[in-house]
């Protein structure tokens, strides 16, 4: 028997059916040596000294893939879930995002980001398991990740039509790498000997969105084949893909609501405060009410671009040795325009922070409550403010901002690897793996802001969606408008690893228990360097930052200045006609948001009367990069045994430790406060103490971790099986998150430079009158959190693509990443620093049952029909969200307690299927309950909730021949809109804590329809 077939037979085989063994060359091994099939009989150590034969199953389509995913699942050595493509390009959903959320326990949000609750996704992010944001991403059993901050892959940047297939690993065993602690995403790509020959493939789709009404296409190339040769057998693939996608989300946002009557009005030059308290209450016979500061609406258009190119080339000289290498990048490109309207009387931030909201009823008009006393509707007009001056026939109206917001962001990752496996004897064979991996991202956000005051403003809030009606005809003068503001931001960021492994493997003669063991260690390098700016809103003009227009009121208004570059702009069909804002308003036009544009026209009027003040474009400044080098050292060992007979039922498992080290280094430093520019108001001392100086923050840290793991299988016979799986589980921190860069900032007494300018004070400030000693930094000492876990699954496998399983799941979680503040002295004195930190535990436990169905038994035509569903439930204690604004020092006595971001304790799949002759069709319905988004939104600072969302994805295909394909594809079939509540809201001042959750927002996309063409020979 040669050593081809051994291995086939004994090691290869095994490691197969034991779900892809996480080293990388394994995986490559393993797919080579199962040319041509779809299944591998598993191998026991009775199995050696004669040949296994591998059984073919030639079945393609949906039914193809659900049964190669039941396969992996059932055969895998520790508990997972898997969605394949079995033919070339077919995932079922177009991003991998997408496929994710098909399998059980794994949610996906629809934001950019989880704290930036204004911008919709176009394809999802933010992959979730069990409720943990902690996933880690692999790339054919490699470390692969995305340069954006985090740790993480960036899942909707990969190709979908690159992918052979995704596995959800949810408890590892110890040859996994490290740093999945909700768990591991494995991307696996096809490599040449995954075909008994030549195999050609492509697809080209054109997707179109029915509100964006933009159209864009799609294509997919394969070309696989492998060769005898002189020197040994040669396979080589390469893989292709280019896909757009357009698509537009529009929303409209409710203001925070503030409770008004009982504080202080902030000032009250028009009327005294009683006045303002008694048009706010009137006969309400409440103490307070509780009121928004208006409404925004927005209208953002969507462009992506991605494109992926992958390269594989396997050699096998004889039957001891195989080498091989693969190559994939990926570019991804996304840019989005945005138009919207805010209210503007004071930043969303103030408005949150309980201290600037003066809406008032309009002369004359009362504000309709309920029973609560919360608003239902009224005619609104802002508190005197000094720049109403500067408009003519003035009625006391409502600031709005419109804006104009322009982002473009660009990725690109790249993997290459190399590795090789050779059995140095028939027992033991060696495999080593070596990769580099390097990503980069940079960031453009350019927004330019109009303002006018809006007359007539009527907000009703008593339907379905919030209705908002002003005086048209001033919303589209354009004289009524004026140059405000402008901000921008940028970064640049780049990450690199290098890897290298070398796993052993030896199997055991024919054992009461062992069949093998498996023992290697892993070293890798990877460092971090992120440029990113904060984010530069600055003025151009305004009653309070006046430009020398003093005929007009000394601001730009439209018509006067660079009258060109604004524009009479309809948000067109806005909600499909389902909300009544106002659509036709003026602008910035896109040449405006060119920021080398405006940086030439707005710069100079912003600057002109008081130099430096105004906007001009921001440029990376030392506190705004970040260093890191990361060094991991690893070591594994792991036994992997059965038996049929001790137990009374066939048993087999694994047991393992992995132990890995963690160093890490970080450049950055500090910078004192800056307190010369206040001239002969502070003292000498003053100044020579805080005069801007840098200081170093340079750290080093290292922490070591040791990770068992316990994988066990119970086979009952007649497909069912039980699984038990206990394991210790690290996340190490998000680079962001360890930024050493610490600024500090300290204040002057107002009292002392009120007493100076009023000439009761003669002598400068000193040290004594010195306030507000404050800082916001990473921290570089973040350990990781971790985790015990464990999980119990009992699985029925009834057919080939038929199952039910249900699985139960139990984590114990301690050094949650939350983000405090504390007291720390710098230069003698004690600064109130933010920081993340490591703190709290939490547990989370739940289930999950599947099941997955053909109906074979139907008679006929019935007999093509088929289901796959999933629930999954999730529930958390501890770990909560301990603040709700960290960066409002007032809170840190009386923190809101919140659960864990991202997690629904509901979620569910359903899947109707029908493959029958030619015809395939698929109908998918995801669901998950309310979850928390975000403890603290960027905008608002409060609590912001995603409630119920659940949408219908559907597919039709039809095969003209047996090598050519055609389709239609349509996601979000029931134009689900996403609606967003927040809340609970603690007054600092006083302690009162508003646990109402009031309407926040809601946000509308696309429908998604792709004609699909596909052929493979």
């Amino acid at each position: 028997m040669s050593k081809y077939s051994l291995c086939a037979a004994g090691c290869v085989a095994s490691c197969l059916s034991l779900g892809f063994s996480r080293s990388a060359l394994a995986l490559g091994v393993a797919l080579a040596l199962a040319a041509g099939t779809a299944h591998a009989q598993q191998a026991t150590p009775e199995d050696i000294g004669e040949t296994v034969e591998l059984e073919t199953v030639q079945v393609t389509g949906v039914r193809g893939s659900v049964m190669r995913a039941q396969e992996i699942k059932q055969d895998a050595a520790q508990i997972l879930d898997s969605v394949t493509a079995q033919d070339i390009g077919a995932l079922p959903d177009r991003s991998v995002t997408e496929t994710l959320k098909r399998i059980s326990g794994v949610t996906i949000t629809g934001f950019l980001a989880r704290d930036d609750t204004d911008h919709f996704s176009a394809e999802g992010s933010g992959v979730m398991i069990r409720g943990l944001t902690f996933v880690r991403g692999e790339l054919n059993g490699r470390d692969v990740f995305s340069a954006n901050g985090g740790r993480g892959l960036s899942f909707e940047e990969v190709p979908a039509e690159l992918m052979a297939g995704v596995d959800v690993y949810k408890n590892p065993s110890a040859e996994i790498i490290e740093g999945g602690l909700g768990g591991t995403v494995n991307l696996r790509t096809r490599m040449p000997f995954d075909e008994a020959g030549r195999k050609i493939a492509g697809s080209v789709d054109y997707n179109y969105g029915d509100h964006a009404r933009k159209g864009k296409p799609s294509a997919s190339f394969l070309f696989s084949d492998r060769w005898q040769t002189g020197v040994g057998e040669i396979g080589f693939l390469a893989n292709v893909s280019y896909s757009e996608l357009a698509t537009r989300s529009d929303g409209i946002q409710v203001q925070p609501f503030m409770r008004r009557g009982l504080q202080p009005e902030p000032w009250t030059p028009d009327s005294s405060g009683e006045e303002k308290i008694d048009m706010l209450l009137g006969d309400t016979g409440l103490d307070a009410v509780f009121v928004p500061g208006g409404a925004n609406w927005r209208q953002t258009d969507f462009d992506r671009k991605r494109q992926g190119l992958a390269f594989a080339l396997q050699w096998r000289p004889n039957d001891d040795t195989e080498v091989y290498t693969q190559f994939l990048t990926s570019r991804y490109k996304m840019a989005w325009r945005e138009h919207f309207m805010e209210f503007g009387g004071a930043s969303e931030a103030d408005n949150a922070d309980g201290k600037t909201n003066t809406v008032l009823p309009a002369p004359g008009t009362r504000f309709v409550y309920d029973a609560n006393g919360r608003f239902v509707s009224g005619s609104l007009r802002a508190g005197h403010y000094p720049w109403h001056d500067i408009y003519v026939n003035s009625d006391f109206g409502i600031q709005f901002i419109s804006g104009h917001r322009y982002n473009v962001s660009n990725s690109d990752t790249t993997d290459w690897s190399a590795g090789f496996r050779h059995f140095i004897t028939d027992k033991l064979v060696v495999r080593g793996d070596f990769q580099y991996v390097t990503s980069k991202n940079d960031n453009m956000d350019f927004s330019v802001h109009a303002s006018t005051l809006l007359e007539g403003v009527h907000l009703d809030l008593s339907g379905k969606y919030p209705s908002l009606t002003v005086d048209e005809q001033f919303a589209t003068e354009k004289s009524n408008y004026f140059w405000r503001s402008a901000m921008d931001h940028i970064a640049d960021n780049e990450g690199n690893e290098r890897a290298g492994r070398v796993d052993f493997e030896y199997t055991f003669d024919n054992g009461d228990w062992l069949r093998f063991v498996r023992f290697g260690a892993r070293l890798a390098d990877r460092s971090y360097t992120s440029m990113s700016t904060r984010w530069n809103w600055r003025p151009v003009s305004d009653s309070w930052r006046a430009i020398n227009n003093p005929e007009r009121g000394n601001v730009a208004w439209l018509d006067q200045y660079f009258p060109g570059d604004s524009e009479l702009y309809s948000l067109g069909d806005f909600f499909r006609g389902d909300i009544n804002v106002p659509t036709r308003l003026w602008f910035p036009t896109a040449r405006m948001v060119n920021i080398d544009y405006a940086a030439g026209t707005l710069s100079p009027l912003a600057n002109e009367v008081e130099p430096g003040t105004g906007w001009s474009p921001i440029a990376y400044a030392p506190e705004n990069i970040n260093r890191q080098n990361e060094r991991t050292q690893a070591a594994y060992g792991i036994v992997y045994f059965e038996n049929n007979q001790a137990l009374g039922v066939p048993v087999d498992g694994n047991v393992g430790v992995r132990v890995v080290k963690t160093s890490v280094r970080t450049s950055g430093g500090g910078q004192m406060p800056d307190l010369s520019t206040w001239g002969e108001n502070v003292s000498d001392e003053v100044k020579a103490k805080f005069a801007g100086q840098f200081f170093s923050t340079d750290t080093a840290s290292s922490y070591t971790d040791v990770l068992p793991s316990l994988n066990l299988r119970f086979r009952f016979g007649e497909g069912l099986q039980w699984r038990v799986a206990a394991s210790k589980a690290i996340a190490r921190p998000e680079f962001r998150l360890m930024q050493a860069w610490l600024p500090l900032s300290v204040d002057v007494s107002s009292a002392c430079t009120s007493a100076i300018e009023l000439g009761t004070r003669t002598e400068p400030c000193g040290l004594e009158d010195l306030t507000d000693f404050e800082g916001s930094a990473g921290n570089p000492a973040l350990k990781p959190m971790r985790a015990t876990q464990y999980d119990t699954a009992l699985e029925w496998y009834f057919g080939p693509a038929n199952m039910l399983y249900t699985t139960l799941f139990y984590k114990d979680v301690k050094d949650y990443f939350a983000t405090t503040v504390g007291y720390e002295t710098w230069g003698g004195d004690e600064y109130a620093i933010t920081r993340t930190n490591n703190l709290d535990e939490g547990r989370i436990r739940g289930f999950e049952v599947g099941y997955s169905q053909f109906f074979d038994f139907l008679p006929g035509w019935l007999s093509g029909f088929g289901v796959q569903a999933n629930y999954t439930y999730v529930d958390s204690t501890g770990g909560t969200n301990a603040v709700v604004d960290p960066y409002e020092t007032d809170v840190r006595a009386a923190p809101v307690e919140l659960p864990l971001e991202g997690l629904s304790k509901r979620s569910y799949n359903l899947v109707g299927i029908y493959e029958k002759d030619k015809v395939s069709f698929r109908l998918a319905y995801n669901w998950r309950s309310r979850y928390l988004l975000t403890s603290s939104d960027v905008i608002t600072r409060l609590p912001t909730w995603n409630e119920d969302f659940g949408q219908l994805d559907g597919s039709f295909f039809y095969n003209l021949t047996n090598n050519i394909q055609i389709g239609l594809q349509v996601n979000n079939i029931t134009n689900t809109v996403t609606k967003l509540t927040t809340g609970p809201r603690l007054y600092p001042t006083d302690g009162y804590l508003d646990t109402t959750v009031y309407n926040r927002a809601w946000f509308m996309n696309d429908r998604r329809y792709s004609a699909v063409l596909r052929a493979s020979w």
